[in-house]
């Protein structure tokens, strides 16, 4: 899969509008292409604390919101990103991880 951002192609092909009446009309169809493109929308998760003090090191058994699969942290440590489905995890203001 190849992301592309769809205004900057329009911006790159807005000269097609200066061509006269059936050009203006060409590129209309152009732009309605691409608008309706399916797009991407980035997973956000949270990791939710499912056992504290899985082992003896003091880290404790997460799951993630977006796919469910666990994972061991410790309190202290942020872990960006979900290794199974790769949602960006958000940080509570309580520190939660």
């Amino acid at each position: 899969m190849r992301l592309i951002d769809a205004d900057k192609l329009k911006q790159h092909f807005a000269w097609w509008h200066e061509g006269g009446e059936e050009a203006d009309r060409q590129a209309e169809i152009f732009e309605q292409i691409i608008d309706v493109q399916p797009t991407v929308q980035p997973k956000v998760g949270k990791w939710i604390l499912i056992r504290p003090d899985e082992d003896k090191a003091g880290n404790g058994l997460y799951e993630c919101s977006e796919c469910g699969k666990g994972d061991i942290h410790a309190p202290e440590v942020e872990v960006p990103f979900c290794w199974n489905c790769g949602a960006r995890m958000e940080v509570d203001d309580a520190g939660d991880l």
